[in-house]
């Protein structure tokens, strides 16, 4: 169900795209500069108005409301679900270049982050106002990111907003897939290498499940974790505790 003053909220969207439809190019980047430095509370329904025009502009169409409507969920937390696509790198470049001309419409700045690209390329793309990637990417950027001895030499930084498409995919049903990122061990963290002497050296035992009501308390003393098959995922037991 969608609350009623969203609704009102896309009337008064539509009523403010024929107030500004007058404005030039020039104008319609200068409002944008103005409301850069508001809330979004403040700035939003007017932004949205700047964006419908720019893209009845640029691309040749109207955002329907129910576009509207989903944008506007969407930037205040919740999710919308709107229909059926698919997030991947060959996607997230073509989303980017379909939409460039409407971002740079307004001012804004656009790129995206790929495998292919060199640190540099991708350091140009987070500086961007508005940047696209697959979720790997975005993943594998944030475990590069660790590897770097140099802050300002990291690409990520807090954003102001973030857009996921996909998110019952990304968010739950990929979320039990771990990300790992190889590397070369020459000058590798003499912790990481405590860690992996650490594990290897282990003793564990394998069950299907905790859920079962079976007790399994013998293992505490005897193995120091337990892998857990059904939920993929291990626990350390007392005695891992101990030796850890």
């Amino acid at each position: 169900m969608i609350p009623l003053r969203d609704r009102r909220t896309v009337k008064r969207i539509r009523q403010l795209q024929q107030t500004l439809s007058d404005l030039t190019d020039e104008e319609m980047r200068e409002q944008v500069m103005v409301l850069r430095g508001l809330s979004m509370k403040a700035r939003k329904e007017r932004l949205f108005a700047l964006i419908a025009i720019a893209i009845r502009r640029t691309l040749g169409f109207e955002p329907f409301d129910e576009q509207l409507l989903g944008a506007l969920a969407m930037s205040e937390g919740y999710t919308a679900q709107m229909q059926t696509g698919q997030a991947n790198p060959y996607l997230a470049r073509r989303d980017c270049e379909w939409m460039r001309p409407v971002y740079e419409r307004l001012g804004f700045t656009v790129g995206v982050t790929e495998a292919k690209m060199v640190h540099r390329e991708k350091m140009e793309a987070y500086r961007c106002d508005i940047l696209y990637g697959a979720n790997s990417e975005f993943g594998f950027d944030y475990l590069r990111d660790q590897l770097l001895v140099d802050a300002e030499s990291q690409l990520q930084e807090r954003p102001f907003f973030m857009l996921v498409d996909e998110a019952d995919s990304i968010l739950l049903d990929e979320a039990v897939t771990p990300m790992i990122l190889s590397a070369a061990g020459e000058g590798a963290d003499q912790n990481l290498l405590a860690a992996d002497y650490f594990v290897g050296w282990l003793k564990s035992a394998e069950i299907q499940t905790l859920e079962n009501g079976e007790d399994y308390s013998d293992l505490d003393e005897k193995v120091d974790y337990v892998v857990l098959k059904r939920e993929k995922t291990a626990v350390l037991t007392a005695l891992g505790q101990k030796h850890a």
